[in-house]
């Protein structure tokens, strides 16, 4: 697959690995980048957009601003929103293919690729968590949605959330987040919570089909997480998640003490 480099890209392909999971599979994956070899447009393989988003990589703007973009991922709802937590905007006319659902035929006619041009390529796989690596694993939150009630703030343990002065919920620290832990978005009244990397719909990033049942689901979810009285539960939750950042920050303060007693003692 031919890779361009970061400066001067007027039409371009953005294709994302999709690393640390397999949610999409490794076979798929292969005829993807092989069909990405013939489509005739430069193309920007990334191992994985959350982790880009998560640090708000300033790469994303220079994409975003491309004349002519194909987004090749996963769902456009979450891509959408992984670009804005990355305080990046996408252009209207950009195309978004879904390698969690859309069949390769499909990504090959919308790239103009006759499919006996494609052939069987090994190409590079990205890898799955290394040792101590952090997993881009956090909320991504759909602005569309979004009533800014609070609820997740308040119901997240982790300091992963934080309520600006006008209101606005954001995620200010997606590294805090409990890799594996769907939680808020399983409770989330407007559906508004996505985890890209999750199995399941809609929190995945898929479009919402039923507003009924999904609400009914999160009715549910959210008694059998919280009972019958949230906002006790929450209160209870919000002291929970106080006394454990106050006991975070004693043993940073503890830490860095101990730190400085040794340098002290070793420059004597």
């Amino acid at each position: 697959m031919k890779v361009t480099n970061m400066t001067d890209r007027k039409s371009q392909i953005l294709y994302c690995g999709c690393s640390y999971t397999n949610i999409i599979p490794e076979t798929m994956k292969q005829e993807v980048q092989s069909v990405l070899r013939k489509s005739g447009m430069d193309t920007i393989a990334v191992p994985d957009l959350c982790g880009m988003a998560a640090r708000r990589d300033p790469e994303l703007e220079r994409i975003a601003a491309s004349e002519s973009l194909i987004i090749v991922a996963c769902y456009p709802r979450a891509v959408q929103w992984l670009f804005y937590a990355a305080n990046v905007s996408l252009p209207k006319t950009v195309k978004i293919l879904n390698m969690r659902v859309q069949p390769i035929d499909q990504i090959k006619n919308i790239l103009g690729i006759e499919k006996d041009e494609v052939e069987s390529h090994n190409d590079t796989i990205y890898p799955n968590k290394k040792e101590g690596e952090w997993v881009p694993w956090f909320p991504v939150i759909d602005y569309e949605r979004c009533k800014s009630c609070k609820q997740c703030a308040s119901f997240c343990l982790f300091g992963t959330y934080e309520v600006l002065s006008d209101g606005k919920v954001v995620v200010s620290n997606p590294d805090h987040c409990k890799t594996n832990c769907p939680a808020c978005a399983r409770i989330c009244p407007e559906a508004a919570i996505m985890f890209p990397k999750l199995e399941e719909s809609p929190i995945n990033g898929d479009e919402i089909k039923d507003e009924q049942e999904t609400r009914a689901l999160i009715k549910l979810n959210t008694e059998l997480m919280l009972g019958n009285d949230v906002y006790a539960a929450l209160a209870e939750r919000r002291r929970k998640a106080k006394h454990r950042l106050l006991n975070l920050k004693k043993n940073a303060e503890a830490q860095a003490f101990r730190e400085r007693q040794k340098y002290v003692e070793n420059s004597q």
